[in-house]
């Protein structure tokens, strides 16, 4: 007992202890490894919940973002205003003029474009939705090409050709060329059973499903190098253009809401961003607006719907944080090997009294992680309310580096000053 009381000492108490961090150099090393891993939690513990604990300030503060999303979804009495429900984990919207979806990083009018935040909306099925893509072929020497001449190439030729896809951000109306691409698979040998199949299904699938059906056929005959390389359908659809982020690489005040996650980024009055993505898998059946509903009621809607889709993102959120953080695990190592050398030479050129080897000096070092640590975590939770979360994570690994260098660095201050004081006594 007496044992792991004087380890409980050392450990939390060391910090503030010379005497007892230098106990460190005799104790083992699974101390410091015990640090690393306590650290590790607390900087992701401190950014997490400082991101969550801050989102209800910022919202509050961003005047602008609210007021861009009253105008599009909570005013009673504007002929444009998007009606949203959720249902079934998914959310469902009414855009007026019988439009399908909004995108006013594209479109000229900006109808929806609001205090410089724009919005992208499409609600409609991922894996049906396809986007009016373009290919951009070269041959080796780097020539453009047609994809016929492409196609025509011999397959030497073809394997230092290049093809590249250019997604538009518009859907395709599949219905408008069925008959071009039923003419083409008339002729198609390597689709022909799924072809026949699909046919014998006229007037079992309704109209849009079938012309669906003909088009991904089309594409799986007609572009094979495509076969397999969209995420979420049979050929390239609007979603994968929607989740590249190299889309929105110069925005930084934008909406996206599609059938099953809200990808959102705004900034408070004082310019702080916030980012985040959300989704609807857990939510429950709602309107959000709709006719009937007053503008405060809408209001009062929009905002626990913003909320509520922060909050179903904050896991996946603290896997990022995870990952980011893991992958700089190793260069917190280098700098820790660093400094306990620079102290252990210091050590022998001073010729401070030791208390081992180089690797004594570095469990020394790992002793002070700990309450470096904690004020990484309290850094990270306060400075959430008042900075941006890449800034935050900056300053919270900034944080714990420096706090656990100043510390071993005052260490081996005193030491100096403590063997410089016995040597003028003597």
């Amino acid at each position: 007992m007496e044992n792991f009381v004087g380890w409980l000492k050392f450990y939390f108490l060391g910090f503030f202890s010379n005497e007892l961090s230098q106990e460190g150099a005799s104790r083992s090393f699974w101390n410091v490894l015990l640090s690393f891993l306590i650290a590790f939690i607390m900087v992701c513990g401190g950014l997490v919940a400082g991101y969550v604990a801050s989102f209800g300030v910022h919202y509050k503060n961003a005047d602008d973002f609210r007021t861009f999303l009253y105008t599009a979804f909570a005013d009673e009495s504007s002929a444009s205003r998007i009606n949203l429900s959720l249902s079934g984990g998914k959310l469902l919207a009414e855009i007026p003029d019988g439009k399908q979806s909004v995108n006013s990083l594209i479109e000229e009018n900006g109808e929806y474009v609001v205090n410089g935040y724009k919005l992208v909306l499409d609600t409609r099925a991922a894996d049906s939705t396809f986007d009016d893509f373009k290919l951009t072929c070269k041959s080796s020497d780097g020539t453009l090409i047609t994809y016929e001449e492409y196609k025509a190439l011999p397959e030497a030729d073809k394997n230092n050709a290049s093809v590249s896809i250019t997604y538009s951000g518009k859907a395709v109306d599949t219905a408008l060329k069925q008959d071009e691409y039923s003419a083409y698979l008339d002729g198609a040998t390597d689709v022909s059973e799924a072809y026949e199949a699909l046919k014998q299904k006229v007037g079992e699938l309704d109209d849009k499903t079938y012309a669906d059906e003909i088009y991904k056929l089309y594409i799986k005959s007609y572009y094979p190098i495509l076969t397999g390389k969209d995420s979420y359908g049979d050929a390239p659809t609007l979603r994968t253009y929607y989740m590249n982020s190299n889309m929105y690489a110069s925005e930084d005040k934008y909406l996206i809401l599609l059938d099953d996650v809200c990808i959102c980024t705004f900034k408070t009055t004082k310019g702080i961003a916030v980012d985040y993505a959300g989704n609807f898998n857990k939510t429950d059946d709602t309107v959000i607006t709709a006719d009937g509903l007053t503008s405060n009621e809408m209001q009062a809607n929009m905002d626990k719907f913003i909320k509520d889709t922060f909050s179903s993102g904050n896991g996946l959120n603290f896997l990022v944080y995870v990952v980011s953080i893991f992958k700089l695990l190793p260069l917190f190592a280098v700098i820790m090997v660093f400094v306990s050398l620079v102290c252990f030479l210091v050590y022998k050129v001073k010729h401070l009294e030791f208390y081992g080897k180089f690797i004594g000096m570095f469990k020394v070092t790992g002793s002070f992680i700990f309450i470096s640590s904690v004020l990484a975590f309290i850094t990270a939770l306060i400075c959430s309310f008042f900075l941006s979360r890449g800034t935050v994570y900056i300053i919270s690994g900034v944080t714990l580096v420096a706090v656990m260098t100043i510390r071993l660095a005052v260490l081996v201050i005193m030491e100096m000053v403590k063997t410089k004081k016995s040597t003028e006594t003597e």
